[in-house]
C-alpha cells in the first residue's frame, strides 16, 4: 500500500514538473485581436442637473456596455465599477483620473474594447435606461461618445478622434452641444474660412489646422447667430504646436422650462453657455 502511494506521488510529481515546462505563449501565427477604443463625454445639462443634486455616491449615472443588467449601480458597490460612468467627482469625462481631471486642458483618454459593435445604454442617476445606441469599434480608431439632452430628450454623437497632426500648426474641432441655439464663433476676433459659418445643436467641424507658433493662444467667442454682436461664451486655449484640440460648447442660450424624463416636475435650468478643451493628441 506504501509503494503505491509513493508510485503516484512520484506520477504527480513527474507531471507537474512537466506542466510548469510547457510553453504556454501565443503561437507566431495565432492571430492576435488589438482592440478598439472608446471615450465618452457628458455634455449633457439634464444629466449634470441630476449628479449636482446630490453629494450621495449613490447619485451616479453608468454607461451598461453590452448589458441589459438595469439593475446595475442601485447598491452602493464596495469593488471598481466594471462600467463607464459619470458622479460627482467625474461628472464630464470617462475614463480620467485625479491628475487629468484638473489640467484645464484635459486629455481625452479611451477605454479598451474589442473589435466590432457595441451596444451602449446610458442611465439616469435613478438608473433608468434613457439612451440606447450601437457603436462599431475598429482597430487604431479611438472615438469619444458624446451624451446630451435638449430639454430632456437625449442623444448621443460618435466621433472618430483618428486625428492627424501637421507639424508647425494646431488642430481645433468645434462641437456644438448648445440646445436651444445656431451659433457663430470667432478665433482671436477672426472668422476661420476653414470652420463653418453657423452650427446647429449636435454639428461638429472637421478638424481645422492653423498656423502656431510653439506656444500660442486662442480666443475663442461665441455668438447667437441671430445676435452677432453680444458673446455669449468665451474661453481661452493655450495650446502646444503639433497639437489637437477638441471645443466643446455647452448649455442653454436662454433659460428654459421642461418636465424632466421619468419625473412628474418641471425642471428650470438657467442660461450657462460655456466652452470646454479637451487636448486630442
Amino acid at each position: 500500500m506504501i509503494l503505491i502511494k509513493r508510485s503516484l506521488f512520484i506520477c504527480a510529481a513527474v507531471f507537474a514538473v512537466a506542466a510548469c515546462k510547457k510553453d504556454v505563449s501565443p503561437l507566431p501565427d495565432e492571430p492576435q485581436s488589438p482592440g478598439g477604443e472608446l471615450s465618452y463625454v457628458n455634455a449633457s445639462e439634464d444629466l449634470i442637473r441630476q449628479i449636482r443634486s446630490s453629494s450621495n455616491i449613490a447619485f451616479t449615472s453608468f454607461v451598461l456596455v453590452d448589458s441589459k443588467d438595469t439593475t446595475y449601480g442601485r447598491k452602493i458597490r464596495t469593488v471598481l465599477n466594471v462600467f463607464p460612468f459619470f458622479n460627482q467627482e467625474y461628472q464630464l469625462q470617462f475614463p480620467t483620473d485625479l491628475a487629468n481631471h484638473k489640467l484645464d486642458v484635459p486629455w481625452m483618454r479611451y477605454a479598451p474594447y474589442t473589435v466590432g459593435e457595441h451596444e451602449i445604454t446610458l442611465m439616469d442617476t435613478a438608473h433608468h435606461p434613457i439612451l440606447t445606441r450601437k457603436v462599431t469599434t475598429a482597430t487604431n480608431s479611438p472615438a469619444t461618445v458624446y451624451f446630451s439632452d435638449a430639454l430632456g430628450s437625449y442623444n448621443a454623437l460618435v466621433l472618430k478622434d483618428t486625428l492627424v497632426s501637421q507639424p508647425g500648426k494646431v488642430g481645433l474641432r468645434i462641437v456644438n452641444m448648445c440646445p436651444d441655439a445656431d451659433l457663430t464663433f470667432t478665433i482671436n476676433d477672426m472668422k476661420v474660412n476653414s470652420f463653418p459659418a453657423m452650427m446647429k445643436y449636435g454639428e461638429y467641424s472637421s478638424l481645422v489646422h492653423i498656423n502656431s507658433a510653439a506656444a500660442d493662444t486662442f480666443k475663442i467667442k461665441v455668438y447667437r447667430a441671430d445676435d452677432p454682436e453680444n458673446i455669449i461664451a468665451r474661453n481661452t486655449l493655450i495650446t502646444g504646436t503639433g497639437h489637437g484640440y477638441t471645443v466643446l460648447i455647452t448649455g442653454y442660450a436662454q433659460d428654459q422650462l421642461y418636465k424632466a424624463p421619468y419625473l412628474d416636475q418641471w425642471v428650470t435650468v438657467n442660461a450657462n453657455p460655456r466652452i470646454k478643451f479637451f487636448t486630442n493628441y
